[in-house]
């Protein structure tokens, strides 16, 4: 029943009854402890990404694998033997004195056909930084035999 007043009264004892409130949802006590643990979690995966992305290691020291077009016209790999660990960072040049372009192709064979591979004119290079790792070696081509090249990687 209700009082004038606008209160609930239990006919029982003549006295107001509260009104209970009925909460929707969840109480603030659980969310704050969820929201404790997923920035636990946060700042713990956090850790462990930057761990996992640090930069590899520098190379212990650059080998030489200059030399010269075998075959005028036929890719060749460089360094010519894949070597058995990653290569840490990769260098190659045609030098300023050469009188043709040269080609290169990191995923197959080079071809000397003009916008099939990558193409590097008389003085400039090609660079994959120390942070660059990758397997095998890099084929390249160029028009004529005897053709001089740079080339230098890491490990």
């Amino acid at each position: 029943m209700v009082g004038g007043d606008g209160q609930h009264w239990d006919m029982m004892e003549w006295a107001p009854k509260r009104r209970r409130r009925r909460r929707h949802g969840v109480g603030v006590g659980p969310v704050l402890v969820f929201a404790a643990i997923l920035i636990f979690l946060m700042l713990v995966l956090a850790r462990v990404v930057s761990a996992q992305s640090q930069a590899p290691p520098l190379p212990l020291g650059w080998k030489s694998c200059s030399s010269t077009i075998t075959v005028g016209g036929t890719a060749q790999n460089v360094p010519s033997t894949v070597p058995t660990q990653p290569l840490k960072g990769f260098f190659f040049q045609n030098p300023s004195t050469a009188t043709e372009s040269i080609f290169f192709d990191v995923s197959g064979a080079a071809s000397t056909t003009a916008g099939v591979s990558g193409e590097l004119q008389a003085g400039q290079s090609l660079t994959f930084g120390p942070g660059t790792i990758f397997r095998g070696s890099m084929s390249i081509a160029a028009a004529t035999a005897g053709h001089k090249f740079i080339c230098l990687y890491g490990q």
